[in-house]
């Protein structure tokens, strides 16, 4: 096993790690990785998307450099980074190892660490690109704002969010009766696409399709969930009309509208698809086998 793939792996989590190696190690589809994680589909997704981003860049980064290549930084700037990058501490957790009452101030914190990272522009652009990318993909904020890119789990997913309910929402009668004579089956192996709109009596429509790569491509394309369980749609449909039907939306209504359709739409079978969640497994596969992963979990199991 190559060492830069090595210092990579002991860079993630125990979440990170396990979301590796359900999906790749055995084969675990997200959703029954997330049940057998005990966590909601959308954040394991999270977490996987996660561990692949950060496993595929420090990968990348160790086959280069032995280390984040901090070397004429400042010690406390670089005692931080070490804390929250190698380490995986907490911002408070990370302060505290820093180990300097100066470092306790946020004024003098924020200016310090705006300066190492403008010199690190200057002089280390590779392990700055290191540290945005980090900070970008990580469960919390480590560096100043003016550093920080927009994270690639919220602000693009709302507006995924808010176009999905508008077309499942407006669908046209013409749009509906296409998708009905293209793609309704009786027979199994099928996926359940949730359907609504005022082309029939503003009434809950559960499409049976048959269940295919190509169809599963070709609603997410058109920003339908799909669901394997009948159930599951015909719950999301549900859910969605009711709000749908209500002829006044208040404020409060639509704060608890929200939660709830995001939430359904994460247990979606579709989900990577429908919020154009770039996927790595096909990057991963390049550096990294379904061998590879085992053989690094179980030396993480035996260093317990």
């Amino acid at each position: 096993m190559e060492n830069h793939k090595i210092k990579a792996w002991e860079l993630l989590t125990t979440k990170e790690k396990n979301s590796l190696q359900l999906v790749f190690g055995h084969g675990k589809s997200n959703m029954e990785a997330s049940v057998i994680m005990n966590i909601f589909p959308y954040k394991f997704t999270e977490i996987l998307l996660r561990a692949k981003k950060f496993f595929l860049v420090f990968s990348e980064h160790f086959y280069v450099w032995d280390n984040l290549d901090l070397e004429g930084c400042d010690n406390e700037f670089r005692a931080y980074i070490e804390s929250t990058v190698l380490h995986r501490k907490t911002v408070p957790k990370a302060i505290e190892a820093v180990n300097s009452s100066k470092f306790y101030d946020y004024n003098y914190r924020i200016n310090l660490l705006s300066e190492e990272m403008g010199l690190l522009l200057q002089d280390t652009p590779t392990t700055y690109d290191l540290l945005i990318t980090f900070d970008q993909w990580n469960a919390f904020r480590i560096l100043p704002k003016q550093f920080q890119v927009p994270s690639p789990f919220n602000r693009r997913q709302n507006k995924a969010f808010k176009r999905i309910y508008e077309k499942i929402t407006n669908l046209s009668e013409l749009s509906y009766r296409a998708i009905d004579k293209a793609f309704y089956t009786k027979h199994p192996p099928m996926m359940h696409v949730p359907l609504l709109g005022e082309y029939h009596g503003n009434q809950i429509m559960i499409l049976p399709v048959p269940k295919s790569e190509k169809n599963i491509k070709y609603f997410s394309k058109n920003l339908l969930p799909v669901f394997i369980s009948r159930d599951k749609a015909l719950e999301f449909a549900k859910f969605v009309h009711d709000y749908y039907s209500i002829p006044n939306k208040t404020i409060h209504l639509s704060r608890l509208f929200w939660p709830g359709f995001r939430k359904l739409v994460n247990e979606a079978d579709n989900l990577n698809l429908l919020l154009n969640l770039k996927d790595f497994n096909s990057s991963l596969s390049e550096i990294i086998s379904n061998k590879d992963i085992k053989h690094l979990y179980s030396i993480s199991e035996k260093s317990k």
